[in-house]
């Protein structure tokens, strides 16, 4: 996969989304393979590891967002989080300086408040919490070195594949809390997430933002039914 920065492709919306479906189709082909080798690690961890399952506190966990938002789960899991998501890791991949911005205003909210969906209607605090997290994207957006921006575009693919990277990391959280005697192991847990982040930021670069989120929703379907 050799991701560059050239204009998105001028092909009909037609042809975008069979290209996705396919990229889809890949994922789904090589995913069987990664959750293979996962659960044959699971396998060698409750053997020799105190008896613990990896894939079971997944699941648990996985479970435990659908008793957190009941009857909205499939909204949250398959509509709202690929949106959020799509926002704050791939959106800033074209380096321009508004999806930069916006996707740094995200991050702060996201810091301030604690998690995505925070807000309170009657609280006050809720809407200062939104309020300095644009003025955060708007500062972001005037300060921006435009220095920066030049070194990424010279080292994009370097960029790319460290975004994939920190995508996959950031769902270690999927697994809290850790079973410590473990704790080396629950990265290789997040490689459907690392394959997650090439797949769908090579379609966001080559296809464009909307088709990103659009091959997100496809990916967490399977994985939202197979947690019911």
């Amino acid at each position: 996969m050799n991701p560059t920065l050239d204009d998105v492709a001028e092909t009909s919306v037609n042809i975008k989304l069979k290209r996705t479906l396919v990229v889809f189709l890949i994922y789904l082909t090589s995913a069987i393979f990664v959750f293979i080798f996962l659960g044959l690690l699971d396998t060698f961890i409750v053997e020799y590891f105190f008896n613990h399952s990896i894939l079971d506190q997944l699941k648990l966990n996985n479970q435990q967002i659908n008793t957190d938002f009941g009857r909205y789960s499939f909204i949250v899991v398959v509509l709202v989080a690929p949106i959020f998501e799509e926002i704050i890791f791939r959106l800033p991949l074209k380096l321009g300086k508004v999806g930069i911005s916006i996707t740094a205003g995200l991050i702060c909210y996201r810091l301030l408040a604690g998690r995505l969906f925070a807000s309170e209607f009657y609280d006050l605090y809720s809407y200062l919490k939104i309020a300095i997290a644009l003025i955060f994207s708007l500062i972001t957006f005037k300060f921006l070195p435009a220095s920066w921006l030049v070194a990424m575009k010279a080292n994009y693919k370097y960029f790319f594949y460290s975004v994939a990277v920190i995508f996959a990391l950031v769902h270690l959280s999927n697994f809290s809390s850790f079973n410590y005697s473990v704790l080396l192991f629950y990265p290789f847990f997040t490689l459907p997430q690392f394959l997650m982040g090439l797949l769908i930021g090579y379609v966001r670069v080559e296809y464009g933002f909307l088709y990103g989120i659009a091959l997100h929703s496809m990916i967490n379907l399977p994985a939202f039914l197979i947690s019911l």
